[in-house]
């Protein structure tokens, strides 16, 4: 999307699609970012991890799961429903609604039909251990909720930005 300014955004596609645009093309490049300082501090090597955690174990534990947690509610704010608790949300889901060519409109929700289905697996850990204390969870009556490979992770923040793109 290059260095445009969000006033530009507006100027171009109008005042609330502008702004829908560019927060959370804005949202997508925070997570990207997160993710990308995660994935070089966790995801490199084994050796990195044995150094990290014989340095700081304590710490490089707390600096992983605070990252890994705010990547799983970035990757579910981008994907979350239009409206939550009557309020709107910012999410990708409410960019077709600004989409007045059909068949721009149709590819932009096929992507973000898919960047939800690869997004499930952040938040189902968002909805039992992040958010909130799902009690089965919490009391080990029901099994672990996986958080999501590295690969997981990446192709699910990939697939978030493809409808940015096609816009």
């Amino acid at each position: 999307m290059g260095e445009i300014p969000g006033d530009e955004f507006v100027k171009i596609y109008g005042e609330d699609f502008g702004k829908a645009l560019f927060y959370t093309h804005n949202h997508w490049c925070r997570l990207f970012v997160i993710f990308t300082r995660y994935a070089n501090l966790f995801g490199k090597s084994k050796e990195r991890v044995e150094l990290l955690n014989a340095t700081a174990g304590g710490f490089f534990g707390a600096v992983q799961d605070n990252f890994h947690n705010e990547i799983m509610l970035g990757i579910c704010r981008l994907t979350d429903p239009v409206k939550s608790v009557g309020k709107r949300n910012l999410t990708l889901r409410l960019l077709p609604e600004f989409i007045e060519d059909i068949d721009l409109r149709e590819e932009v929700e096929a992507a973000i039909s898919e960047a939800v289905t690869r997004s499930k697996f952040a938040r189902d850990r968002r909805n039992k251990f992040i958010s909130h204390s799902d009690f089965a969870y919490a009391t080990h009556e029901t099994e672990y909720v996986p958080s999501g490979s590295i690969i997981e992770i990446r192709a699910a923040i990939r697939s978030i930005h493809k409808p940015i793109r096609l816009i």
